[in-house]
């Protein structure tokens, strides 16, 4: 009785034992699981940081680009009211200018060159 008793005792041993070797596996499988579920996110992270980033700067230069725009506004309706231009006439310039430089940043090459043009046309 006393052997049984002993072989009871060493298979549950054995039991506990192949127990434990088993959650050891399991947890070294979840920790290479959550290792490569960190790397995954570290990468995501950084993806939007870098866009996140791209949208600050591009942001930026939109407002650049919309101050210079709006300086050339001021400055064409100070020019179209300096030339006497009729009040409907001079909405309908605006209103043209303000829909191309909206429309298209390269506008904004154009009506330099024409301001610049304007002004050294009234210079003269």
């Amino acid at each position: 009785m006393q052997e049984a008793q002993i072989a009871l005792v060493e298979n549950e041993i054995a039991n506990d034992s192949l127990s434990t070797v088993t959650t050891k596996a399991r947890i070294g499988n979840l920790r290479q699981s959550l290792d490569e579920l960190e790397a995954i996110i570290n990468q995501k992270n950084d993806i939007i940081n870098r866009s996140e980033n791209e949208s600050i700067k591009r942001n930026a230069v939109i407002e650049r680009k919309q101050q210079i725009i709006d300086q050339f506004n001021k400055k064409l309706e100070q020019m179209i009211s300096q030339a006497g231009v009729s009040p409907a006439l001079h909405y309908l310039t605006i209103a043209s200018y303000r829909h191309l430089l909206s429309c298209h940043h390269h506008h904004l090459i154009v009506v330099i060159v024409y301001l610049h043009s304007y002004e050294t046309y009234q210079s003269h």
